[in-house]
């Protein structure tokens, strides 16, 4: 190209390059400036995401838009954890702000490189009829997510805390971290001199939802009300990032690009698991943690493949960044998502490790960026839970049928075989083939710890309970993850006009595996014992809608009730067991759950079991500076009657 032809500041002298740099320098900070700008106005919160996710997908991390989105999507898992281990907050800043902030100048740079090598266009990403597989999720992700994503009213807020039981452990969290603005290990004794409930829980989903509530709602977690609904519209929105970035991450792929039918198809079955077939249990369960490691999973699949080099930061980061989110969500499923990692450095080819200073450095900045959040997550994975609590634990999880989960186990298997026989007939070009049998690993090794751990449970105890249930669903889920990237490399070689008999049956047989894995068959359906998939049913009318306007009363009695007081709800209307229920959900709500708490919990049902449950309540606010009873009007004079009178303050009635 002649010198005269190209831009005026991206050649010539000195000073024009200067002042090229600097117009990167001015873009960047105009871009952070827009961004809080956009966090600190008081625009609707959707025009905020709407802002950001714009200038997320200005970022060049990919020429295409899925390569975009899935970067973007798990960047933002991956990163927050991370960022939480900054003081920001002694700084005066919050972490949202910082991400936002981060994402302005990144867009903002991008922009003005683009303008130094003067095409602007660059910035924006090509778009190929493919790309439209994941903008069509969003509209999917509203419609299923619908009830959690707008709803406005207390009573359904509490109505979904308590459907199911882990939402009030990640509601509280969420809350206790927006409220100290640290991660909950580094926040000491409670003020009940105990330590703070799940302080040792790997916080990395909780962190993204805080995070990203600290950019749409307040910086700050002291409206209870407004908290609770805020937390539903963020995971809500978070659950939308996760179902787009796992099309994204089938779509991004080399060969759903060269053929885009078959990538068309795989990118629908993908949202077809995640929304109408099992990967739904864990959002209807309560545990929203899990599809965070879906994600995280299914970026390491696409990392891997789409590494050529080894050297390569862009590969590179998305595959840390997929293991740190999905370890920070649950750790066991990060070591899987590890192991499937390493398979970035094959095959052991020279050409492979070829790589400028920069991008040798940019890597290893990343990896051991990765390793060192990575070592905080195990140092809390492993403390405060023992081997006892793992094996009795009990909760409720939607078990698969065993039949359906055979059948996964046995598909995996054959998969895993047919790659291996590919990859051993193409060995002169075996590349993305092999990296793919090595990532296999990851679903195996699922299955086999989780058919050792099962065998073991019921050995010992003669069922199986929550931990190692939520382990047999997660492992038959990203098998089926799994077999979605193999199909794409296991179709015949082109389809740009579908034409031939063997693409024709290829579609038709993922096709044929979407109604399987949505629907069951007539003779094994692997979900309910009725015909609909769990995604159609699961957020359907509310059937605890009675319970969720008690609750929201109790909450609504409570709110001149210090934070530094446990609400111990006993009265002989619930019994003992449901004000139990009742108090884990509001102490949760309101962030003063501790391990005092479950001490009081287990006292109060306990001593109710053999004495008035007036006489229990009126020993137990004389006895605790920190308690307070929330109990009903006709209870509330007798259990005045039995204290002294300067504690009277800390007996309160819901109605």
């Amino acid at each position: 190209m002649r010198s005269d032809t190209a831009h005026p500041l991206s050649r010539g002298t000195s000073g024009a390059a200067w002042q090229g740099w600097i117009m990167v320098l001015l873009c960047a900070a105009a871009g952070a400036a827009m961004c809080g700008f956009v966090v600190t106005s008081p625009v609707p919160w959707g025009i905020k995401v709407a802002i950001l996710a714009l200038g997320a997908l200005m970022v060049p991390t990919a020429k295409h838009l899925s390569g975009r989105i899935l970067w973007a999507s798990v960047a933002l898992f991956g990163s927050s954890l991370v960022v939480w281990l900054l003081p920001l907050r002694l700084l005066g800043q919050s972490q949202g702000m910082f991400l936002a902030l981060v994402v302005g100048l990144l867009a903002g740079g991008s922009m003005g490189w683009a303008w130094r090598r003067g095409n602007v266009l660059s910035v924006a990403p090509e778009i190929a009829w493919l790309d439209v597989v994941p903008l069509a999720s969003i509209a999917v992700s509203i419609v299923q997510l619908r009830r959690m994503l707008f709803v406005h009213d207390i009573p359904t807020a509490l109505t979904m805390v308590i459907e199911h039981w882990d939402n009030s452990s990640h509601i509280y969290i969420t809350r206790l971290l927006r409220e100290s603005g640290q991660l909950q290990i580094f926040n000491g004794l409670s003020f009940d001199g105990t330590p703070w409930g799940f302080a040792n829980y790997p916080s990395g989903y909780h962190a993204t939802v805080a995070s990203v509530m600290d950019v749409v709602t307040t910086p700050s977690g002291t409206d209870v009300m407004g908290e609770l609904l805020g937390f539903w519209h963020v995971v809500a929105l978070l659950l939308i990032v996760v179902a787009v970035g796992c099309v994204a991450a089938v779509t991004a792929t080399p060969m759903a690009r060269k053929r885009p039918w078959v990538g068309t198809v795989a990118g629908a079955w993908m949202l077809v698991l995640f929304f109408l077939g099992p990967a739904f249990f864990p959002i209807a369960d309560g545990h929203q943690n899990i599809p965070m490691c879906f994600l995280g999973v299914c970026a390491v699949f696409s990392a891997v493949l789409a590494a050529d080099r080894v050297w390569q930061p862009l590969e590179v980061g998305l595959a840390v960044a997929g293991v740190v989110a999905a370890a920070g969500a649950w750790a066991p499923l990060g070591a899987l998502a590890g192991v499937a990692a390493v398979a970035v450095v094959l095959p052991f080819a020279r050409d492979r490790w070829v790589g400028s200073r920069t991008t040798v450095t940019t890597c290893v900045v990343m990896v051991t960026t990765g390793a060192i959040a990575l070592a905080a997550i195990a140092k809390w994975a492993t403390s405060g839970v023992g081997g006892d609590v793992l094996l009795t634990a009990k909760g409720g999880v939607k078990t698969l049928d065993g039949g359906f989960q055979y059948f996964v186990a046995g598909a995996l298997g054959l998969a895993w075989l047919t790659m291996i026989a590919v990859a051993w007939s193409e060995r002169h070009r075996p590349g993305p083939r092999i990296r793919l049998v090595l990532a296999g690993l990851a679903p195996l090794g699922a299955q086999a710890i989780y058919l050792y751990s099962g065998h073991e449970q019921i050995r010992a105890i003669g069922e199986l309970r929550y931990y190692v249930q939520k382990l047999g669903v997660s492992a038959t889920i990203i098998a089926l993850l799994y077999l979605v990237f193999c199909a794409l490399y296991l179709a015949p070689p082109r389809d740009r006009v579908v034409a031939t008999v063997s693409q024709r049956r290829w579609i038709g047989t993922l096709l044929i595996a979407i109604s399987l894995f949505a629907f069951g068959t007539p003779i094994m359906n692997p979900y309910f014992p009725g015909s609909l998939a769990p995604g159609l049913g699961a957020f359907g009318p509310a059937t605890l809608a009675s319970e969720g306007e008690l609750l929201a009363t109790m909450l609504t009695a409570s709110k001149d009730v210090p934070d530094d007081q446990h609400l111990v709800v006993l009265t002989p209307r619930l019994g003992p067991i449901t004000g139990a229920r009742y108090m884990v959900v509001l102490e949760s709500v309101r962030g003063t759950y501790t391990d005092g708490s479950s001490e009081l919990n287990n006292k109060s049902v306990l001593s109710t079991g053999s004495g008035d449950m007036v006489a229990v309540a009126a020993a137990l606010v004389q006895a605790n500076p920190h308690v307070t009873i929330l109990t009903d009007s006709d209870s509330r004079p007798k259990i005045l009657a039995l204290i002294d009178p300067r504690v009277a303050g800390r007996v309160v009635a819901y109605e």
